[in-house]
């Protein structure tokens, strides 16, 4: 009876060695017999001053985006990095290829995503998009939401809008583009708009001042005045298809400035701070989610926020048809969550390191291989 527990315990003590034996080999290298030759190249420069791990895995990247572990790097000083691989493979010269030297952040998993998939994982998240858009107007254009939460709402934006409009840095901001837009341009639009207001604007301040004796009569018994014709003039004014054609070049002109870019982006991004910081809102946010009235739009929301988020998910770690899991994508994945730099090697064909988009590998600069060549 005695047997069975030292049994297992021999047993567990065996599989542990195992998987210590396997950790060691993929990180450090076999541990007994030969090891491939070790192929230097010059250590980044952003990597010198970094303090941690010395020996991480090395990919080698395939056309379809699949992540394959060929040996490891090790960054052997502050000047250079060794690329080792495993003798079992039969692999091409590295240094026909080309060499990455990946740090394991955020960057890292979109870079490695594959074009197709960042394609669809743009659509899927913005066809969430669309749908929370879908939802949130529902709610708030329901009865209930009127009744009991658009005064609240009202007064928050009322607010944040008051508080980044009050910002020094909105009005030099503001100034910059009227600078840009109004004085630059003012005259020029005032010159062309006039020739085609001022008839209109002048008929129909005649008609105003040749009223009927019944007009006449309403406005000295009730002081009103009937502003009919100006308010058909300025309707007249904008079908006109020249001032038409004026405002659409000018609103053009008005996006494509760099000054109403940053005006628009800076009121945007204090605008977004205020609401956030604002506990008001947060309450609100969670008063409404809780309440029964909305109850079918918060799980329809629920529902999509869930798939879109599983859909993108797989896309990120997953590689061809299948999805299955890449093995790299998983390994920085786990290092963003753990908070822990690390890096990794990356071989790429040449001609797939040129091609890929600029958001992608693109971004990381090729390591360059030392000239003294290739050590045993």
């Amino acid at each position: 009876m005695n047997r069975i527990p030292v049994l297992l315990i021999a047993v567990s003590g065996v599989c542990l060695l195992v998987f210590m034996l396997l950790g060691i080999n993929a990180f450090r290298g076999p541990i007994f017999g030969t090891i491939g030759p070790a192929i230097p190249y010059e250590r980044p420069a952003e990597t010198r001053s970094f303090e941690g791990p010395t020996t991480y895995p090395a990919y080698r990247l395939t056309e379809e985006g699949r992540a394959l572990p060929i040996g490891r790097v090790i960054l052997s000083s502050p000047e250079e990095v060794h690329l080792t691989l495993f003798p079992d493979l039969e692999l091409a010269d590295p240094r026909d290829q080309t060499v990455l030297l990946v740090e394991t952040d955020v960057k890292a998993i979109w870079a490695l995503v594959p074009p197709k998939s960042k394609q669809e994982i743009v659509l899927a998240v913005r066809n969430l998009a669309y749908r929370v858009r879908d939802q949130t107007f529902r709610v708030m254009r329901s009865p209930a939401f009127q009744d009991r939460y658009r005064p609240q709402l009202k007064e928050i934006v009322a607010d944040a809008y008051a508080k980044v409009m009050s910002d020094p840095a909105i009005d030099l901001a503001m100034d910059a583009a009227r600078e840009a837009l109004l004085v630059e341009r003012g005259e020029q639009v005032a010159d062309e708009l006039l020739p085609l207001l001022l008839p209109r604007v002048r008929s129909a301040v005649l008609d105003i001042l040749q009223p009927s004796w019944a007009e006449l009569k309403r406005l000295f018994a009730q002081g009103e005045i009937d502003l009919a014709p100006l308010n058909q003039a300025g309707i007249d004014v904008l079908r006109d298809p020249k001032v038409l054609e004026i405002l659409g070049r000018e609103m053009l002109a008005l996006v494509q400035a760099p000054e109403a870019w940053d005006l628009v982006t800076l009121s945007g991004r204090k605008m977004i701070d205020i609401l956030i910081a604002d506990p008001r809102l947060e309450i609100l946010a969670r008063e409404v989610s809780e309440d029964p009235a909305f109850s079918r739009e918060m799980r329809a929301l629920e529902e999509d926020v869930s798939v879109t988020a599983t859909s993108v998910f797989y896309r990120v770690v997953g590689r061809d048809e299948t999805r299955r899991p890449d093995p790299l994508a998983v390994r920085v994945l786990r290092y963003v969550l753990l908070t822990r730099r690390r890096f990794v090697a990356l071989v790429v064909p040449t001609e797939l390191y040129e091609r890929v988009d600029p958001g992608g590998l693109a971004r990381y600069v090729p390591l360059r291989p030392l000239e003294r060549g290739v050590s045993g």
